[in-house]
């Protein structure tokens, strides 16, 4: 249990941490699409418009892993590609399924335990590589060319009652 309570926290910060990064990254790409054709904007040169976009494309490769995006509701039926759960999901989920039970984990639950495990630790390491490496390297090169730092939205803290301010 103490393991999963680990996972579950690490999991739901880096949730935050890598919604924050992506919901900023587009919001930037965004605004210098929009811009682009006015003459008192600032001009982006292609190279920092090519890293912001290789960084965009890591940031929702690992966004994957905590996030589903959500498919329109239609007349089609499911998605056709299957996809496990994010890993916060997997984690709460597991962490639900031990929580109601006095006895020892069983053999299911033991091996998925040790398959979370490498799979939250391999996908932090990415969001710690992104926020820590990969922006910080983009917001130097836009700070060498004179335009605003790509900003994201830090994780909201929790409050007494363990619920997130939104």
């Amino acid at each position: 249990m103490n393991q999963l309570y680990a996972m579950e926290k690490t999991a739901a910060k880096d949730r935050k941490t890598i919604q924050g990064v992506k919901d900023a990254l587009s919001a930037a790409l965004a605004q210098w699409k929009a811009d682009a054709g006015k003459p008192d904007a600032t001009k982006i040169p292609e190279d920092i418009r090519k890293a912001a976009g290789e960084l965009q494309k890591k940031v929702d490769q690992v966004a994957e892993k905590y996030t589903r995006e959500r498919e329109g509701l239609g007349n089609a039926g499911p998605p056709f590609e299957w996809k496990p759960d994010p890993l916060p999901d997997q984690v709460q989920s597991l962490l639900q399924d031990l929580d109601g039970f006095a006895a020892v984990p069983g053999g299911q639950q033991k091996e998925k335990l040790a398959e979370l495990g490498p799979l939250v630790s391999d996908a932090s390491a990415q969001v710690k590589k992104l926020v820590d490496e990969d922006l910080p390297a983009l917001n130097k090169k836009m700070n060498d060319a004179g335009i605003p730092h790509i900003v994201p939205k830090p994780a909201s803290p929790r409050r007494d009652d363990g619920n997130f301010d939104e």
